[in-house]
């Protein structure tokens, strides 16, 4: 895939590190498989019980799984590794909630104060 505004190797080296924009219409994603980011960014989660434990706020890879950060209503934020031992990942789409397969007093000790 070529970017419209760059036609060659060094132009795109000058950008290197920069976060690069596309149409999500422009990726080929299995919607069964995969997710973007954004797709989960937003959303409420829910642990195994059912109860509302905050916002995914942001995601991350810290280089072994996506991390998902969440945050209450409160401002405490959880950093929790966005895996299907924990996670329920059959979400598609824009996902407007999350649920758990754990209860939240898995990660009870791993919030932090805002």
């Amino acid at each position: 895939m070529a970017l419209q505004e760059y036609s060659d190797r060094t132009a795109i080296e000058a950008i290197r590190g920069t976060k690069v924009w596309i149409p999500r219409s422009s990726l080929p994603i299995d919607e069964g498989a995969e997710y973007l980011w954004s797709d989960v960014t937003g959303a409420e989660v829910y642990d195994a019980a059912g109860i509302f434990m905050g916002r995914i706020v942001d995601m991350a890879n810290y280089g072994a799984s996506d991390i998902a950060v969440i945050e209450d209503d409160k401002g405490n934020r959880l950093e929790m590794p966005f895996v299907g031992v924990y996670v329920d990942m059959s979400f598609r789409g824009k996902a407007k909630r999350v649920n758990l397969l754990v209860d939240a007093a898995v990660f009870l000790e791993l919030w932090t104060g805002p």
